[in-house]
């Protein structure tokens, strides 16, 4: 061929230079767990039919459910509850009003209590006695018609109580016998049951409550919800008439123990103001305090007196006899007399003073007016000396005045205090005769308002709308049990078809590869499909179809090899796999075929042990590698050219060698395996998995390049991660992954026509046949 590389070449050494290992690579060993969304739309597609196989058995489910459940009818009845009871009486006027949500709760609980319902099945009683109570419970198996389900019950347990040995039996006497159940009353077991079936609604924001209750029969389901509301308005009745009678009980035995406090609290009055001899202590501790507080008044004023009086008398008693102090007395005597004699005797200084300048001291005139003031002076000094002795006097009498009225409030205050005692005990035997007459009257008003109540029987409980028969059944609701089922069994199938994906370890596409093991993908090889009328040999695909998809594929995977290492001349190429069964031989017999069309090419069998090339060339027992080195045949003997070809020869294993690992390691099969490097332009060892024997391990220290092979949807990450770890141990770095058996028809429905692989799928038709 016109592009075959030279066949020349200086000879390789026997095995690589230990202090030149190749570069080591790290492995992945954890996998996201998030699920992008594109990720979520391939898993969807992958499994679409299972998740619609799944949705429409949920659907068909609900379908049987939905057509062998038996229809229930609800009834209901709307009752109108005000806020606290109707009364005629300020019996309750004290009591704080309950909160709105805490009082409706109560009602709905009164309502669902056995109390009402016990009324409610003497009710039923009464109107139909010859209908069962527990046929209004929809969950009651025994009355209500039988579905599906209860029909496979029912079966079942003929089953284990016909065919089925008990296992009783074996224990001892008595040990397997369960405890013998209460016996429960007719009466209590049908109330329970129409609890089961009762449900309350409303009073969140009104004052109005719904009574529903359900029933197979649609006429039963509304008499019961009548029932239910006149039994709770006449159980409300009884209560309140009941709690009334209670108190009217209890107001007159207390009414009566304190009539006899009150008439022993007035004996002890009335014995003690005969005693004592006081009639009332209030009128009296007035009358004291009032005389008292006058006599303290005038001891005021009176002690005034006596401090004016005082101060007075004692100015009076420093100025002395004499005409001088008598001259200052003067201005501090309050007296008419002595101011008019004073004035007049200014007077007479001032006309003796006028005659003096006129007349002289000699004129008769002006000893007249001298004899005047001097008659004047005498009268005035009398006065003075009788004003002086009126302020003693009158300081003497305010005196005597503050006296007395002090010995008046000792004697008053004396009394007060021989009072006080008895006005004490007077007092409070008063108090309690007033106390008790309270309480007594008290008593007997909410005695006579109560005996009154019992009589109104006006309810705050009213029917709105009676229950009437509905027309339609409330449940089940065949469309929606349907749909539900159906959305059921989709997300069923999601969450299996996503379970699956998180469980599944294997790998599909190439970005698996690259995010798992972090090496390149050298090429995906398409899944061959069998064609009944078509005898193609897997093995030689290449040959027998080059224009295939599958030749394509090949071909892209020998020059992503040749190009993965532009700087080195690839002649021996190691194929090697994880465990057996990934269709290592098939790929390496096409890439075999492929290099073949650029120069000489040599298939040479690397699994010494279940070696397939001498089966595939038709004598299992044909001489081989082994062979060669064990000097048992040539070369030229051992080599066979590929059917068909000019270009490519195989060289299979032979003869099987007791110790394979030791006859790869020896220097003999080094140098053997270096002239065939000599004789050939490229050599393909099918090499053994990498993880039941290491003997791949030797050969890739001895090959140029290392390829290995994933099976796609078949090889899991631990798998292919251990081989890889083994690879490394040895310090030998793969060229990259090839991923076989992609079947990209799938991979096309998994992922859209817009990714690549629908691409791949679209575009393969270009090449002609499909393989």
């Amino acid at each position: 061929m016109a592009n075959a590389p030279e066949s020349s070449a200086s000879p390789r050494p026997a095995l690589r230079p230990v202090t030149d290992p190749p570069p080591a690579f790290e492995l992945d060993e954890a996998r996201g767990t998030g699920v992008s969304l594109e990720q979520a739309l391939r898993v969807v597609r992958r499994y679409k039919w299972s998740i619609l196989g799944l949705a429409l058995l949920g659907g068909v489910i609900g379908g049987l459910n939905a057509l062998s459940a038996v229809p229930v009818y609800r009834a209901e009845a709307r009752l109108l509850v005000k806020v606290g009871q109707p009364s005629l009486t300020t019996m309750g006027q004290f009591d704080s009003a309950p909160m709105h949500w805490l009082y409706f709760k109560t009602q709905s609980d009164i309502i669902r209590s056995r109390a009402v319902a016990e009324r409610v099945v003497d009710k039923i009683d009464a109107t139909a006695p010859a209908r069962p109570v527990a046929a209004t419970s929809p969950s009651d198996e025994e009355t209500a018609p039988a579905g599906w389900w209860q029909q496979v019950r029912g079966t079942w347990r003929e089953i284990r109580t016909e065919w089925l040995p008990d296992w009783r039996a074996w224990l001892p006497q008595g040990a397997g016998e369960p405890p013998q159940a209460p016996v429960i009353p007719e009466r209590t077991r049908r109330a329970a049951a129409i609890q089961g079936a009762l449900s309350v609604s409303g009073g969140e924001e009104s004052e109005v409550l719904v009574v529903s209750f359900e029933s197979t029969d649609p006429e039963h389901a509304a008499r019961v919800a009548n029932a239910v509301a006149e039994a709770y308005i006449e159980f409300g009745l009884e209560s309140r008439v009941s709690n009334v009678q209670q108190a009217t009980r209890w107001l007159g035995e207390r009414i009566e123990v304190l009539r006899g406090k009150l008439l022993d609290s007035e004996l002890a009055l009335r014995e003690f103001q005969a005693r004592e001899g006081m009639v009332g202590s209030h009128n009296r501790e007035q009358i004291v305090s009032s005389k008292l507080a006058s006599l303290t008044a005038e001891l005021v004023r009176a002690q005034t007196r006596r401090s004016e009086a005082e101060l007075r008398y004692k100015q009076v008693s420093k100025l002395g006899a004499d005409d001088a102090g008598l001259e200052a007395l003067a201005g501090l005597v309050n007296s008419d007399l002595v101011a008019d004699t004073y004035r007049e005797r200014k007077d007479q200084e001032r006309r003796m003073a006028e005659l003096a300048e006129r007349y002289g001291d000699k004129h008769p005139k002006m000893i007249a007016a001298r004899a005047e003031l001097k008659d004047t002076e005498r009268r005035l000094q009398s006065e003075l000396r009788k004003a002086a002795a009126g302020v003693r006097k009158e300081f003497e009498i305010a005196a005597a005045q503050e006296q007395h009225f002090q010995r008046a409030i000792d004697e008053q205050q004396r009394e007060m205090r021989a009072l006080s005692g008895k006005a004490f005990e007077l007092d409070a035997l008063e108090k309690e005769v007033e106390a008790n007459r309270r309480i007594y009257e008290s008593f007997l008003e909410r005695f006579k308002q109560a005996d009154v109540a019992g009589d109104y029987d006006v309810t705050n409980v009213r029917i709105i709308d009676p229950a009437q028969p509905p027309s339609a059944p409330y449940r089940p609701n065949k469309q929606r049990m349907v749909m539900v089922s159906l959305l059921g069994g989709l997300a069923v199938g999601l969450l299996l078809a996503f379970l699956r994906l998180q469980l599944d370890r294997t790998f599909k596409v190439k970005e698996d590869v690259e995010s798992i093991l972090r090496l390149p993908v050298l090429g995906m090889v398409p899944k061959l499909r069998a064609v009944p009328w078509k005898r193609v040999a897997v093995e030689s695909s290449v040959r027998d179809e080059p224009r295939s998809s599958f030749a394509e594929a090949i071909s892209d995977i020998r020059t992503a090899i040749l190009f993965s290492r532009v700087d080195e001349r690839l002649r021996t190429i190691l194929v090697t796999s994880a465990v057996p069964g990934e269709g290592k031989t098939t790929l390496a017999s096409n890439l075999a075929l492929s290099f073949g069309q650029r120069g000489r090419t040599l298939l040479l069998e690397g699994d010494l042990r279940k070696g397939r090339l001498a089966e595939m060339l038709g004598d299992p027992r044909r001489r081989g590698l082994t062979d060669v080195i064990s000097s048992q045949c040539s070369l030229e003997d051992a080599l066979v050219p590929y059917p068909d070809t000019d270009q490519v020869f195989v060289l299979p294993g032979g003869t099987m060698a007791p110790n394979p690992l030791e006859l790869i390691s020896s220097q003999r099969f080094a140098s053997e395996f270096e002239r065939l490097r000599s004789r050939f332009d490229y050599v393909v060892v099918d090499g053994s998995p990498l993880l039941p024997v290491s003997d791949s391990v030797v050969l890739a220290d001895q090959c140029d390049i290392t390829v290995l092979a994933v099976q796609s949807e078949r090889t899991t990450h631990a798998l292919a991660r251990e081989a890889l770890k083994r690879l490394s141990g040895a310090r030998i770095r793969p060229a990259g992954v090839i991923l076989q058996q992609v079947d990209f028809r799938r991979l096309r429905h998994y992922h859209g026509d817009d990714s690549g692989y629908g691409r791949y799928y679209v575009y393969r038709g270009y090449y002609g046949k499909s393989g």
